[in-house]
């Protein structure tokens, strides 16, 4: 199995076992294959994949090395090697590894993942052929029928018709075994970043089984299988038209997905906008009003904590002296206001460390309050979205949500953030959509817009789909896109009842902190005076006092 040698203690034989494990690693790195074939396949990291790890770890299907030795996953071998044996078409597996030479592959194959495979030659290559002819027969499968047929083949009794493929027999097979094979699954293992399988080892496979098949011919021919494969489940649309043979370029399936999405092209050099330099005060002097509050009550918490603990300790020192109780009695009904003052200042200090601003609005509240209306983009797709001040609209791209979409979202931002270095616009747009559906009620709202499509998904885990995705781990470098959510929070912030709300918040609600400081204040001094005077008679004591000035 695969595995990331750890030195565990310091004996002679666990260095001895480093070192030659070391030594097979760097005679097994190609420089050439390197840079011929570079890293496309990675692991994710838990920063990524931590609030959902079923979505990047195969449930039902191992493609590749990553996966392939997991025990839960053992009952798909039975599919995947028929699979293969139909479509070798009759040809012998060991055949196939020996006399095409794929063993001499495994370099090749190496270079292509980011994680060591700790495998013999060997074992690598029959790992990739059998995983490549399995994924070569579903993709073969799902480009012969149409989501309607397939179902019709399902229900179908005609189980001898090899042409067509008999999913329901070898569901049936399948299901004896324990498992219980749907399309839909198989389609998300197959999305899965760690689950790739690199479309040069595809493009071998087509030309082994088909030896007069060319190397152009190869890749047009994977090309149109792995096309066929997006069309039918990418969630947004796809805006790059690409012929078959620069499809079967691309490194592998998902790469060819993110670039369908999200087409590359030559990005120049990217300034802000003027307006991007334009400072809020309003929302300056918020925000250095409230990192002054908060200064405040941490100097008001420091020295509250230091007086209580003084009169803890002098409490302490007068229950031993029986003359000295009264005084003891004054001080305890002091330390309880300091440690009513110091729970409101723990409480103010927590609502003002966990208090995220929003990037933006709602959708319910950028329709109700500010009336803008959404709108499904025709053409540009992510690198489309704008706000029209004029016709109050905010385009977004159509999005489809099934049963697969978020382990393909996940799956695509995983991908732009280990392959990309800046402008991570996918991540960008997951977060804006995260950001900007709170509710069903928003969901709602884009679905009669038309930005949503959720026929095979109900509104509430629509919802839960969006607020479940990761943020991003770095800065995703969007000028454009940020500058359309900025304009449509200007033009937010603008509206009558916003601006209404602003001036409230501002005058009445941030001095609440103030108000709550001199109260506390006022309520300690109170508490002392009649602590005070239940020990001493204040009465006598103001008589006699003024009994003394008229005298």
């Amino acid at each position: 199995m695969a595995s990331n040698y750890t030195l565990t203690n310091s004996s002679i034989s666990d260095e001895d076992n480093w070192v030659i494990h070391i030594d097979k690693m760097f005679r097994e790195l190609n420089l050439d294959y390197l840079r011929d074939y570079p890293v496309c396949i990675y692991n994710v990291p838990k920063s990524l994949s931590s609030a959902k790890p079923e979505a990047f770890t195969p449930q039902l299907v191992a493609l590749g090395p990553y996966h392939h030795f997991r025990p839960e996953l053992y009952p798909m071998e039975r599919l995947k090697l028929t699979a293969a044996k139909r479509v070798l078409n009759n040809m012998e597996l060991n055949h196939v590894v020996k006399n095409q030479n794929l063993s001499t592959y495994s370099p090749k194959i190496r270079a292509c993942f980011h994680k060591y495979l700790d495998f013999k030659d060997d074992t690598l290559v029959y790992i990739m052929v059998i995983d490549a002819l399995f994924l070569l027969d579903f993709l073969q499968h799902l480009s012969r029928n149409k989501d309607q047929e397939i179902h019709h083949a399902e229900q179908s009794n005609n189980d001898d018709n090899e042409e067509a493929i008999p999913l329901q027999k070898i569901k049936r097979i399948m299901e004896n075994a324990g498992v219980k094979l749907t399309k839909n699954a198989i389609i998300r293992d197959v999305v899965m970043l760690e689950n790739q399988i690199p479309t040069c080892v595809l493009r071998r496979m087509i030309k082994t089984i088909n030896s007069n098949m060319d190397k152009e011919a190869a890749r047009v021919e994977i090309g149109t299988l792995l096309l066929n494969l997006c069309r039918s489940v990418s969630p947004l649309p796809i805006e790059q038209t690409i012929t078959e043979s620069e499809a079967g370029k691309h490194a592998h399936l998902l790469d060819l997905l993110y670039n369908l999405i999200v087409p590359s092209w030559e990005q120049e050099n990217v300034h802000l906008h003027r307006g991007d330099n334009t400072k809020d005060d309003g929302g300056q002097n918020s925000s250095r009003t409230s990192v002054t509050f908060k200064r405040i009550w941490h100097v008001l918490e420091g020295a509250f904590g230091k007086i209580r603990m003084l009169l803890e300790y002098i409490i302490k020192c007068l229950k031993n002296v029986p003359i000295l109780l009264p005084i003891g009695t004054v001080l305890e009904q002091i330390l309880k206001a300091f440690h009513l003052v110091s729970s409101t200042t723990a409480v103010v200090d927590h609502e003002t460390d966990g208090a995220v601003p929003v990037t933006i609005p709602s959708v319910s509240e950028l329709h109700n309050i500010a009336g803008i209306h959404f709108r499904p983009l025709e053409h540009g797709g992510i690198r489309g979205i704008r706000f029209d001040e004029k016709k109050k609209c905010f385009f977004l791209p159509r999005i489809r949500l099934d049963e697969n979409t978020e382990v393909i979202l996940r799956n695509l931002v995983a991908y732009e953030a280990l392959t990309k270095r800046d402008y991570l616009i996918f991540t960008r747009y997951t977060e804006l959509m995260r950001a900007i559906i709170d509710t069903v009620e928003d969901v709602e709202i884009l679905i009669d817009s038309g930005i949503i499509d959720h026929k095979f998904m109900d509104k509430k885990p629509a919802e839960e789909l969006f607020n479940g995705m990761s943020k991003s781990i770095g800065p995703t470098n969007t000028p454009d896109l940020e500058n359309e959510i900025k304009k449509v929070n200007e033009f937010f912030d603008n509206t009558e009842k916003v601006r209404a709300y602003r001036i409230i918040s501002k005058y009445v609600y941030s001095s609440w902190k103030l108000c709550t400081l001199l109260a506390t204040l006022v309520l300690l001094a109170l508490m002392v005076l009649q602590t005070f005077c239940s020990v001493y008679d204040c009465p006598k004591i103001l008589k006699t006092g003024t009994g003394t000035g008229t005298t």
